[in-house]
This record gives structure tokens, C-alpha cells and sequence, in this order.
């Protein structure tokens, strides 16, 4: 419990000083940049220390880290008390904003702290990687962190996420194992935040009084963001209490899900507990019978089933700092760019820059999505205004992109991939798992598309528009075209019942867009547009054409897809939503009620799965990740992860039995020590699937099972690896002949012989 709050403390004095600083830049929002302030502070505190610990000028020890928190602190009193009357002003008269803002701030973090608090364990899927990765961070001093498994390498993957949050434990001297689930928690505060200040700036927020309907559907939008789930929840309600034949769920054809239960539960959830897996597992092709082994196998989380599952990666760290910034190209795009800019429209714009570096760095795949973004708000810039300078643009266009790619250099520098170029897809996406997916936000959203598109007065350029509207929507087909042709498959689901309907959607709101921008200008309406037609191309591409890579499928490209898009859907559906029940959209009453009615039935259906899996789920009450039931450690493995932090350098290294999706590499993820490798496959797509990390799989192998000193000796030195360690694991899987060599190779410094120890090999 203290660990939260002090937790929460931090981010608010983050937060706050932030927003002092930055308060100048962001004069033409509503809330002045208030929502924005904690992940922006987060962001500016690792990225100082990260740049100048990898420029060798200040190593990121934990004193200096918290120096840099004290150096914030005293920045932004020097501001406030130099800028006071402006600062009160500001509160006083946005003070309704920003309330509103802190209280889903707060409200979020309090209820994902008491999930994180009864569910704590970090032992399964993706965890182990992350925790390595953030203990990693959180030791490292360099700038680089080195590779807990691939010893002598540093991380060769998207890590800044994880050196933010080590950035934040080493500020709070809140432990790792901590931190983890702490970051689970305000990650999702953050976006929740955002999120409702995003949409209630687009709604026209009133300072002066409360809207309740622009405050219910901004409200609506942070639950849709963070908290709603897909229809795969309330499919689960439906087969357990019989519901159903065996045709339907054949039809439906969710693995695990294609055959009804025979015997009637009694129950407002599945007993099962992996069932709210499945909801992450929907879209794959078993075949027209719905048996077999299924071929399309992809992964289509949402952020309430990530928070959940409580796996610390990319995708679920940069959705905060996605939001930041698209709040900066937003207030860019209020910008005249007709009129002298000064000094504060240039730092916004270095700022803007600075971010698209950060969040890239983040995850890799925000990037085409933060280039699209801001090439898309100078873009309408361009269309609604004739007289503008477009030298001018040239020059904020290339500002943002050198800032980012200044921030970047470092880290590409040695940066490796597995990238293989793109690849055609073998399998669409079938009707069915489309609307499980994604029916809850297209059936909120599409109203208010297909009204404006439909009311719209047809331009004198209209030709124009439609050929522009076309090329754009056409891109993503053309590079399908354009692919070498590859193997594809024509017995699954067909483009007619996804992709085309998507297509059409992308169409519709990218023509509406050109139409009201080159009428109105750029408003916040045709923004909002914008980021409807954004998220129908992240939804389309996946079914066209995939970023090759060691899996040689479309998996990743629309489980990173389609994360981002939920989020840019959450705020275009709450919009929507909001022109539906103001009564600006205003069909045949029938239509009204009926599709009213659907649409609440759907989204009731769609909340139905996080209390359900929630409660399956939670176990276990404590905020130490080490608290968890089937994999805690002991008081003895405890005492030789002190000994490893106490008494092992990052650089000394050492020898763990190798595994994959296993609890192998224990001392390098709870600390951050590398070992000479541990999960080869993941490693294997990090490095490029270098030869190299079979090769010292097989000769750790060789060193554990050897019962020939002088080999074990060689390979030891081979690799310069200081430390053996030999746990449970290790107990299993040899022999205590296999074992026992190590007395001979160098002397036990933790545990006793036959149990668990670490051995110094003698140099």
C-alpha cells in the first residue's frame, strides 16, 4: 500500500511540475495541457538521463536520476513563482477541465492498483522478458542496457519503455518487483486521462459550466478506451449456460469455442480460468468444418485484456505517450499558419519532434502511425488554407522529423532486426470475428461517419476530392498489388465481408474529411475524421499485406495494428455518440429506437467481460510480484537474488540453465545479471536469427551436463562467465555428478552443494 501511494505521489509531482513548465506552449487548449502533463514529465525525466547517460557526459546512477527529479522540481517553482497570477488564472478558470481530468486520473489508478494488488504474479507469457528488461534498465548506468540473456550484448529491442519505468524506480527507490505492477497501474490511469480530455476538448468543452452529456460521453470514452472488452466475453455467458447450437458456434468458430457445453452451468461467468484468453484469440481459419488446427492464427489484444494479463510490454507502455502526442499535433494544428509564429510555436513543434523519437522508441511500430499523424495535420493544414507558406510547412515538417530521428540515432545506431520486408497475406479476417472484434466501437462510430458523409453539400472540387479520397484508400491495395506474388490461400474467408467493408468506411470518412476541410477548414470535426480514417487503415492493412518476420505470418502486424486503433476508435465512437443522443443526427424515429437500442445491447454485451474476467482472474493480495501462488520464491532463492544484486556486476555475467516460456533465467530477470543466453526464440527474432544464440544454448547445455572439467573450464572462459548458478531448475535437469564439478571450477560463494548455490569460477 505505501508503495502506491508513494508511487502516485511522484507521478502527481511529476505531473504538476510539468504542467507549470509547460504551460506557456499549450495557451490555446482547454485544459492548457493539464492531461498531458504526467506522461510529458515522465518522458522529459528519462529522456535527460538517457541521452546523457549514453553520450558518457552523466552515468544514470540513482542519485543523479533523482537529481534530475529535484532539477524538475525547482524549474517549475522558479516559473510558478515568476508566473504566479498567470498559473491561478489559468486554474481558476479551467478548474472544471481539469478536475474532471484528475478525478479519472485517480478513480482509474485506484481501481487498477486493487487489481494489480490481488494479482500480482509475474510468471507467465511476456513477463519474465519484461521484468528482465526493466531490471536491466533500472541498473544500467550507460545509456544501453545490457541483455539479461545475451550476455556481452546490450538490448537489442525497443527499450525505452522499460528504462522509463526503471527512470521512475530508481526516483521513488521503489523496487523493481514493485514497480512493475505499479506501472500496470498508471499506465492505464494515464490513457484513461487522456483519453477523456482529448474527447471532451473535441465535444467543445464548456469551461464556464457542466455539460452532462459532453462529460458522460468523454467519461464513455476513457470506459471504451481502457475498460471495455469485444463481444467474445458475452459469447462465453452464452455457451456456458447452453445457449446456442452446434451449427451456431461452428459458426462462430473461436478456438475453444466450437461446440456448445453439454452440461448446463449455472453461472454469470466461465469456471474456466484461461477463458478470458480466448478474447485475445479470436480471428483464425480452422477450416470450412471449424476443426483442425487453425491457419491463421493471430493475436488481437485490447488494453483491458493487456492490463489484465499484466504483461509490461511496448504496446501497452506507448499508448500514454501515443495520446500525449497526438494532444501536441492536435494543438498544432490550431496553429495560423498564415500569421508570424514565434518562439513558442517552434519549442511546441521541437516538442512534437522530441515525442515522435520517444514513443517510436517506445514501440517501433507507433512510428508509421505518429508520421501519419503529423504528415496528416500540415496535410489539411495545406488543403484548407491556399494562401499558406509553404516554405513555412516545409520547415515545421522537417523540425519534427529531425527532432525524432535525433532522439533515434543513438539507439539505431545498433539497433538489429528480423524484418524481412512485407508479405502478402494467406488468410482474411471473416465477418463474424470482425464484428466480435471490432462491432461495440464501428457500430458507435459509424453513425455520425455515414450522417455527415450523407448531409455533406457536394463541392465545385468534388472530382478532385474523389480522386484523392481514392488514391489514399487504394494505397494499401496497391502494395498488395505490388508484393511478389506468394501462396494464398482461397479457401478462408473472402475480402467481401471485412476487408471491402472497411475499405469503403476508410473511403467515406477520408472524402468527408477532404470535403469539410476544404469548406470549413480545419476543424475539429474533420479531425476527428482524420482519426477515424487512421484507424480504418491500421484495421485494413492486415488483411492486404504483413511486416515479415520469424513467425511468417500476419500475427504481429495485427496484434500492433490494432491495439492503436482501439484507442483512436474509442475517442471517434464516443463522438459519435454524442451527435447521436444531442439529436444532430436525425433519422426516422423508428430507425432512431431500433438502432439505439442494438447499439446499447452490443456495448452492454461488450462491459460484460472485464467484471467476468476480472473475477476469474484475481487471486492473490499483495503488490510485490513475488507474491504469487504457483511460482513464489523461496526464503533461500530470495537470499540469492540479495547475493546477486550485492555482490555481481552487470558485466561480470551468469551461467543459468536455458529455457523458453519456462521459469529458467531466475537471477537474470529478477535482476538484470545477463546470462549467456535464455530464450532462443525470442532472442532469435531480436538478433536477426544469428546463428550464435543456438550455438551457446548448446554449449550451456554442454557446461551443465559435461562431466569433463577441462570443456567446461574452456567454454566458461569462452564466454567470460564469472558466476554458476544452479536452482531448482538446475536440480531437476542434472545429475549431482553433472552438478558437483563446479566445487572443482571454483568456489561456492551462496547455498550449500546439492541445493541452491552460486559458484565464483576461478579465473
Amino acid at each position: 500500500m505505501l508503495y502506491g501511494i508513494t508511487w502516485l505521489l511522484l507521478i502527481e509531482v511529476v505531473g504538476f511540475a510539468t504542467f507549470v513548465i509547460f504551460l506557456s506552449i499549450f495557451r490555446t487548449i482547454p485544459d492548457k495541457g493539464y492531461s498531458i502533463s504526467k506522461p510529458l514529465g515522465i518522458i522529459c525525466l528519462s529522456l535527460a538521463t538517457w541521452l546523457l547517460s549514453i553520450s558518457e557526459i552523466i552515468p544514470a546512477t540513482e542519485i543523479a536520476t533523482i537529481l534530475f527529479f529535484i532539477g524538475l522540481i525547482i524549474c517549475s517553482l522558479i516559473i510558478g513563482t515568476i508566473r504566479v497570477n498567470t498559473l491561478k488564472q489559468v486554474v481558476k478558470n479551467n478548474w472544471r477541465i481539469i478536475s474532471l481530468t484528475e478525478l479519472t486520473f485517480l478513480l482509474t489508478y485506484l481501481i487498477f492498483f486493487c487489481i494489480r494488488y490481488l494479482d500480482p504474479g509475474i510468471n507467465h507469457t511476456e513477463q519474465p522478458m519484461d521484468f528482465a528488461f526493466l531490471n536491466a534498465s533500472a541498473r544500467t548506468i550507460t545509456g544501453q542496457p545490457l541483455d539479461p540473456w545475451f550476455h556481452g550484448d546490450t538490448i537489442s529491442y525497443y527499450y525505452f519503455g522499460y528504462w522509463i519505468f526503471g527512470t521512475l524506480s530508481k526516483i521513488s527507490l521503489i523496487p523493481t518487483v514493485a514497480t512493475y505492477n505499479l506501472s500496470l497501474v498508471v499506465i492505464p490511469a494515464m490513457t484513461a486521462s487522456s483519453i477523456f480530455a482529448l474527447t471532451s476538448i473535441f465535444l467543445k468543452f464548456s469551461r464556464l459550466k457542466f455539460d452532462f452529456l459532453t462529460i458522460s460521453c468523454s467519461v464513455f470514452a476513457s470506459l471504451a478506451a481502457v475498460f471495455m472488452g469485444n463481444l467474445q466475453g458475452f459469447l462465453e455467458f452464452f455457451r456456458i449456460n447452453s445457449i446456442g447450437s452446434s451449427s451456431f458456434w461452428q459458426r462462430v468458430c473461436i478456438d475453444g469455442m466450437q461446440n456448445p457445453v453439454i452440461n448446463t452451468i449455472d453461472s454469470w461467468r466461465p469456471t474456466e480460468f484461461w477463458w478470458w484468453f480466448r478474447s485475445s484469440r479470436i480471428i483464425n481459419y480452422f477450416g470450412p468444418a471449424c476443426e483442425g488446427q487453425g491457419f491463421d492464427y493471430t493475436i488481437n489484444e485490447f488494453p483491458f485484456f493487456s492490463y489484465l494479463l499484466g504483461d509490461l510490454h511496448p504496446h501497452v507502455m506507448v499508448t500514454p505517450f501515443l495520446l500525449t502526442f497526438i494532444y501536441i499535433a492536435y494543438d498544432l494544428s490550431k496553429k495560423d499558419l498564415t500569421k508570424t509564429l514565434g518562439l513558442m510555436y517552434w519549442l511546441e513543434v521541437a516538442l512534437a519532434g522530441i515525442m515522435l523519437g520517444c514513443v517510436s522508441f517506445i514501440s517501433m511500430w507507433t512510428a508509421p502511425i505518429c508520421i501519419a499523424i503529423i504528415s496528416g495535420v500540415y496535410g489539411l493544414h495545406w488543403l484548407s488554407n491556399t494562401n499558406l507558406n509553404p516554405i513555412k510547412l516545409g520547415q515545421s515538417i522537417s523540425l519534427v522529423f529531425a527532432m525524432g530521428a535525433l532522439v533515434l540515432l543513438p539507439y539505431l545506431w545498433s539497433f538489429q532486426s528480423d524484418i524481412g520486408g512485407l508479405a502478402k497475406t494467406r488468410y482474411q479476417t471473416s465477418a463474424i470475428h470482425g464484428f466480435i472484434v471490432w462491432g461495440p466501437l464501428l457500430i458507435l462510430s459509424i453513425p455520425k461517419i455515414v450522417s455527415t458523409f450523407w448531409a455533406t453539400p457536394i463541392s465545385t472540387a468534388w472530382k478532385y476530392h474523389v480522386s484523392i479520397s481514392l488514391g489514399v484508400v487504394s494505397i494499401p491495395w496497391m502494395i498488395r498489388f505490388l508484393i511478389p506474388e506468394a501462396t494464398i490461400n482461397s479457401d478462408g474467408p473472402s475480402m467481401i465481408g471485412f476487408a471491402f467493408p472497411i475499405t469503403i468506411f476508410c473511403f467515406i470518412s477520408t472524402l468527408t474529411l477532404l470535403t469539410l476541410t476544404a469548406r470549413e477548414g480545419l476543424s475539429d470535426g474533420s479531425l476527428v475524421f482524420s482519426i477515424f480514417s487512421l484507424s480504418m487503415f491500421l484495421i485494413l492493412i492486415p488483411e492486404l499485406f504483413y511486416v515479415g518476420d520469424v513467425y511468417g505470418n500476419r500475427m504481429n502486424t495485427v496484434f500492433k495494428l490494432y491495439y492503436p486503433a482501439w484507442i483512436l476508435l474509442s475517442i471517434c465512437g464516443s463522438y459519435s455518440a454524442y451527435y447521436w443522443l444531442a439529436g444532430y443526427i436525425r433519422p426516422q424515429k423508428f430507425l432512431k429506437y431500433i438502432y439505439t437500442f442494438i447499439a446499447g445491447l452490443i456495448i452492454l454485451c461488450a462491459f460484460y467481460y472485464p467484471p467476468a474476467a476480472t473475477m476469474t482472474k484475481l487471486s492473490e493480495s499483495s503488490i510485490s510480484g513475488f507474491k504469487y501462488s504457483n511460482a513464489r520464491p523461496t526464503d533461500l532463492e530470495i537470499s540469492a537474488l540479495d547475493y546477486a544484486k550485492q555482490n555481481i556486476s552487470l558485466n561480470q555475467g551468469i551461467l543459468e540453465s536455458v529455457g523458453e516460456w519456462d521459469s529458467s533465467g531466475f537471477i537474470s530477470r529478477n535482476t538484470g545479471i545477463p546470462n549467456l543466453v535464455n530464450w532462443p526464440g525470442h532472442e532469435s527474432q531480436w538478433r536477426n536469427s544469428d546463428p550464435a544464440i543456438y550455438q551457446r544454448a548448446a554449449d550451456v547445455e554442454t557446461i551443465y551436463s559435461t562431466e569433463n572439467l577441462a570443456q567446461a573450464k574452456s567454454l566458461l572462459g569462452k564466454y567470460d562467465i564469472n558466476f554458476i548458478y544452479v536452482g531448482d531448475l538446475e536440480l531437476n535437469r542434472y545429475t549431482p555428478k553433472q552438478l558437483g564439478k563446479f566445487q572443482s571450477l571454483g568456489t561456492l560463494v551462496f547455498g550449500n552443494i546439492g541445493s541452491i548455490a552460486i559458484f565464483e569460477i576461478d579465473r
